[in-house]
């Protein structure tokens, strides 16, 4: 009998999310996995009121209008006429910093109805505030993307156990719609490693540029300096990762990280000579 043996290098990862997530099924789920902190926050409440809003008066003729105030919004009927449109208010609502909701004109069924579906907005996630979740989550655990736009993640396969986990979190967390997150392994051939490796070249090149751009700006204060030089650390880190899973040098990805960690040090120095700086700009 011949036997045969390939390398499993890791998995491809993506999703598609629902039009809406439960919040607190989600946050509940990553808390269970130790990975709270990468729960997203509640919407702002405009945000909520907004949808409540345009949940509530759903004719096609009914319009949902930002006030130039950012406090509320205004439900507009549209007349379609031959040469002009017209507009005509059929409500407002405005939230002030204790989440009241004020309905003008004011009818006592619309405003329960439209607090009721308030609240409820408030406890639901969109999209791209899932998708901001998973992706920093696929970071800590090693991850890269495949695109330079993102949307396309490879995970190494020692972390694979990890983000299913997660994967089954985030699915059982979609409303109505559901969330689905797809983890393809994949062989790691010839094709695996050239993607792989040009997709971490991109990812270390591109934020070794922006730190180094950052630090060299003579912006930054002692804490955001320090911030950047942990975020060089962390890149560091995942250049010896990467090293090892593909087996290769990766030696102009370890210079670009010393140019940022050079330029880190020399900004050190400036900020020893010139105090008063230390306390700003701690972005």
């Amino acid at each position: 009998m011949v036997e045969s043996t390939v390398r499993i290098g890791g998995a491809i990862c993506f999703w598609t999310c629902g039009e809406l997530t439960v919040l607190q099924r989600l946050k509940d789920g990553l808390e269970d996995l130790g990975l709270g902190k990468f729960a997203p926050e509640p919407r702002t409440a405009p945000a909520a009121l907004k949808d409540a809003l345009e949940s509530l008066y759903t004719l096609p003729t009914q319009l949902v209008r930002p006030l130039k105030s950012k406090d509320g919004f205004t439900v507009v009927e549209e007349g379609r006429g031959v040469d002009v449109n017209s507009y005509a208010t059929v409500a407002t609502a405005k939230i002030d910093k204790s989440r009241q909701i004020s309905l003008t004109p004011y009818d006592y069924a619309k405003a329960q109805e439209l607090a009721g579906r308030f609240n409820e907005q408030l406890g639901l996630l969109r999209p791209s505030q899932v998708t901001a979740a998973l992706v920093a989550i696929l970071d800590s655990l090693g991850a890269t993307r495949l695109r330079p736009s993102g949307a396309v993640y490879w995970l190494p396969a020692h972390r694979l156990d990890d983000w299913r986990a997660v994967c089954g979190v985030v699915e059982g967390a979609g409303k109505d719609k559901p969330n689905n997150v797809y983890v393809l392994q994949n062989v790691f051939d010839d094709e695996a490693v050239r993607a792989v490796r040009d997709a971490i070249t991109a990812e270390v090149m591109t934020t070794a540029a922006r730190l180094n751009a950052e630090i060299r700006s003579g912006d930054l204060g002692e804490r955001a300096l320090e911030n950047r030089r942990a975020e060089a650390e962390e890149l560091r880190r995942k250049i010896n990762l990467y090293e090892d899973l593909l087996s290769l040098g990766l030696e102009q990805l370890h210079l670009a990280v010393d140019h940022a960690e050079s330029a880190a040090a020399v900004a050190a120095l400036q900020l020893a000579v010139a105090p008063g700086l230390a306390n700003e700009n701690v972005a």
